[in-house]
């Protein structure tokens, strides 16, 4: 295990990688980002909403196995 769940992380991590771009860059190329600052959201915000999402996406994985490395 203790071999294991370095290389799984990293794993997920590689694969999760897409993801994390698919948003924004779907944004950038359909013009969102523009129309919500029109509406009058900050781009703070939008980042940091960014960042929330990426950071759920990539914390409930992480979660899962280590409490199947600590089950097993």
């Amino acid at each position: 295990m203790s071999t294991a769940f370095p290389i799984l992380t990293t794993l997920g991590i590689v694969l999760a990688c897409g993801s994390f771009l698919i948003t924004s860059l779907a944004d950038r190329e359909q013009k969102l980002r523009y129309l919500l600052n029109f509406a009058g959201m900050r781009s703070a915000s939008y980042y940091l909403g960014l960042l929330a999402a990426d950071l759920i996406i990539y914390t409930v994985p992480q979660v899962l196995m280590a409490i199947m490395v600590f089950v097993l």
